[in-house]
């Protein structure tokens, strides 16, 4: 269940060099691990390395990316900061 708060942010975080020209996908953002911050909150931030199989299967998902040194299941780039804190939450990837 969502919970909607409103949040004013002075600035937005910018991750792709050309902005006009990106497509993204429609992800759900996992808030498994994710700490809380200095307010409360659980914020995943834009360029964090998304992963969990969600382009091969998109009801599932999307969770920080496991790397090692052979392996990794990096699927993309979070776009934007995902509020997290009332559960797993809509984001673009």
């Amino acid at each position: 269940m969502s919970k909607f708060v409103e949040t004013n942010y002075s600035n937005k975080k910018e991750i792709l060099k050309f902005p006009d020209h990106y497509v993204a996908l429609a992800v759900t953002v996992d808030d498994t691990g994710i700490t809380t911050n200095g307010e409360g909150k659980k914020i995943v931030p834009a360029g964090t390395i998304l992963g969990g199989g969600v382009l091969a299967d998109s009801s599932k998902v999307a969770k920080k990316a496991k790397t090692t040194a052979d392996k990794s299941d990096a699927d993309g780039v979070l776009l934007n900061d995902t509020d997290v804190t009332y559960g797993p939450a809509s984001g673009a990837m």
